[in-house]
């Protein structure tokens, strides 16, 4: 990581020191599809799920969905400082936060 890349936590908003937390996190989708071809292959071989997760055309049944970060809704990485990391955090009202930061900053 840069550090140009680098601000401060986040949460409280205070100077992130040597030590500090990123927390990154993805919306994943199941693909009913490759999970019904895998399932469908494990019934023919007597329940073998990992024999037929080798033989399936496509084994990944779970997607992450836009893994890069600088992509549009893709995955959200948040800095915490130590004392924030100890702390009930809602990652989701903090996201929409930094989201809300981003697109001022841009605008």
């Amino acid at each position: 990581m840069k550090l140009s890349e680098l601000r401060p936590c986040d949460n409280c908003g205070k100077p992130i020191n040597p030590i500090f937390y990123v927390v990154r996190y993805s919306v994943a989708v199941i693909d009913q599809q490759a999970a019904r071809g895998t399932l469908g292959l494990s019934q023919m071989f007597g329940g073998q799920l990992g024999l037929a997760e080798v033989l399936a055309p496509s084994p990944d049944a779970a997607k992450v969905l836009m893994d890069e970060p600088n992509e549009k809704g893709s995955r959200t990485e948040v800095f915490l400082c130590p004392d924030c990391y100890c702390q009930n955090i809602n990652l989701e009202v903090l996201a929409e936060k930094l989201t809300k930061k981003e697109g001022e900053e841009q605008g």
